[in-house]
C-alpha cells in the first residue's frame, strides 16, 4: 500500500494485531504510534481473555450446574385468585383493596401476579 500523496518511495505498511501475532518480528519495524495502537488494543483483548478465562476457570472449579431459568410466574383473573385463597369470586372484589397483591384493573376485573399473590397468603395468619 502507497502513502496518501502517490509517492512510491515511501511503503505504508497496514499492520494489524493478528499479523503482529502471527510474526512478531514485525513489531520491531513498525512506527511508534502504531505500535502504541496495537499495544493498546492487545491489552483491551488480554483483559477480555482474561475475563473468559476466569469465568470458564470457575466454572469448571464449582463442577454445579448452570442456575435453572427463573420460572416466569402467570397472572391470575379473579377465579384464580379466588380459588388460590379459598374464597369466592366476590369475595376477591369486595377485599381487593386489602390485598396488596391484588390489582382491580376495571370495575368488573382484577388481577395478581401468583407469586407475590402466593407469598402474602402464605404470611397470613389462618
Amino acid at each position: 500500500m502507497f502513502n496518501g500523496n502517490g509517492s512510491t518511495d515511501q511503503l505504508v505498511v497496514a499492520a494489524t494485531l493478528d499479523s503482529v501475532s502471527d510474526r512478531p518480528a514485525l513489531a520491531a519495524t513498525l512506527p511508534l504510534d502504531v505500535a502504541q495502537h496495537l499495544l493498546t488494543q492487545a491489552n483491551a483483548r488480554l483483559a477480555a481473555t482474561q475475563s473468559a478465562r476466569d469465568a470458564l476457570m470457575i466454572r469448571l472449579a464449582t463442577g454445579n450446574q448452570p442456575p435453572a431459568a427463573k420460572k416466569q410466574s402467570r397472572t391470575l383473573d379473579a377465579d384464580e385468585i379466588a380459588s388460590a385463597l379459598g374464597q369466592t369470586r366476590r369475595w376477591v372484589f369486595k377485599n381487593a383493596k386489602q390485598i396488596p397483591p391484588v390489582r382491580r384493573i376495571s370495575r368488573k376485573a382484577v388481577a395478581a401476579d401468583e407469586a407475590e399473590l402466593l407469598r402474602w397468603r402464605d404470611t397470613q395468619k389462618g
